[in-house]
């Protein structure tokens, strides 16, 4: 099991997509150590992982899923616990709509891929 280190991103996305693509580039400007997981494999990490991925996120399951998938839609609801959030994206990765990073202690979605910067601290600037 991979652990967290305070020199590690952890960053979950579809490298086949430019916004997956940017977003490791980026990413690669300031963290010494990236842990790329593709969508596909996000069963890979740890449940703890990704339920402190959700947890840091503060934020609702349908920002983070595409609650628009006929598979939300029939099976599923949108009040649901971080535990359940990471337990569904461990077996539905496809439900995973933007790319998310950890690092520090802090998370984000992605949804361009300037987003990964907001994981600096403030006054930092990344070596592009």
């Amino acid at each position: 099991m991979m652990r967290i280190g305070e020199d590690t991103l952890i960053l979950i996305n579809d490298s086949t997509t430019q916004i997956g693509q940017m977003a490791f580039i980026y990413a690669s400007t300031f963290a010494k150590c990236i842990q790329q997981t593709a969508v596909n494999e996000i069963a890979s990490l740890s449940t703890d992982i990704l339920t402190s991925l959700v947890e840091r996120l503060q934020i609702q399951p349908c920002e983070l899923l595409n609650c628009a998938d006929p598979f939300f839609q029939k099976n599923l609801s949108k009040q649901m616990t971080t535990e359940e959030v990471a337990e569904l994206l461990v077996a539905h990765p496809h439900l995973l709509k933007y790319p998310v990073a950890l690092y520090n202690g802090q998370a984000v979605i992605c949804q361009t891929a300037t987003d990964i910067f907001k994981l600096l601290p403030i006054g930092t600037v990344a070596q592009i």
